[in-house]
């Protein structure tokens, strides 16, 4: 995804140009990435960056910052557009590049993780709608030590969740942003 480097320059550069409610540890380390990419927050690299990341919902004004040619924006985030209008203000989103966020439809994930997304909603339907070629085609890329260890994990996160649709507990909208439906109608609780 990161465009060719310029020339004379042999690492490519993500600037996170604001962390996640400013919070340090958000930002992501070198570590693990391959070894010509290069994390940095520090601003006064900006123009040197080939991929600037922006974390949306704590970001101020950008209108007078400056696309160099070539360098990529990703807008970054984990909340609620219900919560964050400007995430659904299609002028100001129109500025980025790519998104790296909690929806299905981010450019971050890759074939298998959105098929990962898929299996997941289907295990968790009120009638499960997981298919043989579901299970088949995850088994084959993950094998079957991981894809029991997945199932357990969705299984326990929709456990844990189910008891707030029981109790009438509202959710912060991330499945409303995501457009799915919602898996059950809201219970009355009587006093």
């Amino acid at each position: 995804m990161i465009p060719g480097k310029k020339s004379g320059v042999g690492r490519h550069l993500i600037l996170f140009y604001n962390s996640l409610w400013g919070w340090p540890e958000d930002i992501p380390s070198s570590s693990g990435l391959p070894p010509d990419v290069d994390v940095t927050t520090d601003l006064r690299r900006f123009s040197e960056a080939r991929a600037v990341v922006f974390h949306i919902p704590s970001l101020g004004g950008i209108e007078r910052l400056r696309k160099p040619e070539g360098q990529i924006w990703v807008a970054w985030w984990k909340e609620s557009e219900r919560q964050f209008p400007r995430l659904d203000d299609q002028s100001f989103m129109s500025r980025f590049d790519l998104t790296m966020s909690h929806r299905r439809d981010a450019d971050v994930f890759t074939s298998l993780e959105r098929e990962v997304l898929g299996y997941a909603e289907a295990m968790t339907e009120t009638e499960p709608t997981v298919t043989d070629e579901m299970v088949a085609s995850l088994r084959g890329q993950l094998g079957d030590s991981a894809l029991v260890e997945l199932t357990a994990v969705i299984a326990f996160a929709n456990f844990t969740t189910r008891p707030n649709v029981a109790l009438g507990i509202e959710s912060d909208g991330f499945a409303a942003s995501c457009g799915l439906r919602p898996l059950a109608g809201r219970a009355v609780v009587g006093s």
